[in-house]
């Protein structure tokens, strides 16, 4: 983690912004759930890019290891990193971007609970994370996303989650999704 902070102090803006990436992963791996040390951590950085991308990989990370516990930090330092932010408005890290970031991570390893966990999500996110999971799953198993899709279908409740697959599906095998 250190040999990364200082690299962040070199090269390119781009360079800068692939390493937060690699931070926030390793320190998701090494450090856990310890939210102080990725709220330092993130204040260090110097853009809003750089900070954004580090807590994204930070919480798709912990998505994968520890999916309610990095959900439930999700929800509850989203203002809290906002605050922290050098500008205000679109580059801020918000909650829908924290809870799409951790339902990243968890539909890549159990896309089953991550649907469960995102059809339970209040309404002012519930499509945005329910889309997320639609994204992953039908990159990673088309035909499950499908069959998860059409029970959304039928309760009414995904219309962007079933678009999300529906491009996925159109990407892999067009005249199919036709």
């Amino acid at each position: 983690v250190r040999q990364r902070l200082e690299a962040l102090r070199e090269g390119s803006a781009t360079d800068r912004i692939r390493l937060a990436g690699q931070l926030g992963r390793r320190l998701a791996e090494v450090a856990g759930l310890d939210s102080p040390l990725a709220i330092e951590l993130a204040a260090l950085l110097t853009t809003d890019a750089e900070r954004n991308q580090f807590l994204s990989s930070y919480l798709m990370r912990l998505g994968q290891l520890e999916p309610t516990a990095a959900l439930a930090l999700a929800q509850q330092v989203a203002d809290q990193l906002r605050a922290t932010s050098t500008t205000s408005g679109l580059n801020a890290f918000g909650r829908v971007a924290a809870l799409g970031s951790v339902f990243r991570g968890w539909a890549s390893v159990d896309p089953y609970a991550a649907a469960l966990a995102a059809a339970n999500q209040p309404a002012d996110v519930r499509q945005a994370v329910l889309s997320v999971v639609a994204d992953v799953w039908a990159a990673n198993d088309l035909p499950g996303a499908l069959a998860w899709g059409q029970s959304l279908a039928e309760s009414g409740a995904g219309t962007v989650a079933i678009a999300r697959i529906a491009a996925q599906w159109a990407t892999k095998d067009l005249q199919g999704a036709i």
